[in-house]
Order: C-alpha cells, then sequence, then structure tokens
C-alpha cells in the first residue's frame, strides 16, 4: 500500500458528495422545533401599556442607541432589531390605547 493511500484523507476527499466538494458552504434545514418565532401572541402578552409619550421617548432612545450598528455585525443587527422590534410593539399598543380611549 502506498504512503498516500494510508493517509485518512484519501478516502474521504474522494468519497464526498459532488455538491459538498463544489461548495465551501452547504445550507442545512432548520432542526426540527429549533425555531422560536421573535413574537408569540400568547407568549409575550400585555399585561401593561406604557403611556404614548413614554412609548415614544423609549423609541427614540432604541433608535438613536443602535443608529450606530455595524449592518456587517450579525450579533448587532440581531440585538438592534430584538430592541426595536419591542419599542414598537410598545408604541403601537400604546397608540392602540389611546384610540381606544
Amino acid at each position: 500500500m502506498s504512503p498516500s493511500s494510508q493517509t485518512p484523507h484519501a478516502a474521504t476527499s474522494t468519497s464526498l458528495p459532488d455538491a459538498w466538494r463544489r461548495s465551501s458552504r452547504v445550507e442545512l434545514p432548520p432542526l426540527p422545533g429549533a425555531v422560536t418565532p421573535l413574537y408569540d401572541a400568547d407568549r409575550d402578552a400585555r399585561e401593561w401599556v406604557p403611556p404614548l409619550d413614554v412609548a415614544i421617548s423609549c423609541a427614540r432612545e432604541a433608535l438613536a442607541k443602535h443608529a450606530g450598528a455595524n449592518i456587517h455585525d450579525t450579533e448587532a443587527m440581531v440585538t438592534a432589531a430584538v430592541s426595536l422590534d419591542c419599542v414598537l410593539r410598545d408604541v403601537l399598543a400604546a397608540l392602540d390605547k389611546a384610540v381606544a380611549s
């Protein structure tokens, strides 16, 4: 047996599927049950709605805080998205409450 055929990489490089060898990035489907939505009405039901002026103030603060986030930084973008989602929901809930009263 030749030395090159004894290396563990020799057998694996020829046995990989063609798609794997052509692509360095393989998209994997999400694991069943591994997806949690950002918002779930049952889980995230509001017990308290802020006054409209407070909700708007918090939204302005969140926008200012995340305005300088690096768009190429995934963690910064996820943090900004979640924060802005929360304050937007507060603003909408406060608007709904103001219109209803």
